[in-house]
């Protein structure tokens, strides 16, 4: 099969209809957090916050890769 032959399933998701755990669950998902299904955005950032302070300096540059990646 070439790529001209390919066929991909996806399925389109709403951020603001998911959980904030979801998003405070996996450290790469942590920007999209205060776009989560929320009313208070600025507790979420307060929770994002505590995450990002926990993550180990490893951890800390994955992730970095990416956000870097996502801001493409």
């Amino acid at each position: 099969m070439t790529l001209e032959e390919s066929f991909d399933r996806f399925e389109v998701i709403c951020l603001w209809e998911q959980p904030t755990s979801v998003f405070l669950e996996h450290p790469g998902l942590l920007p999209f957090a205060v776009l989560s299904q929320r009313n208070d955005h600025t507790a979420a950032l307060q929770q994002v916050a505590e995450v990002i302070s926990e993550i180990s300096e490893e951890a800390m540059s994955t992730t970095g890769y990416a956000y870097a990646i996502l801001s493409f």
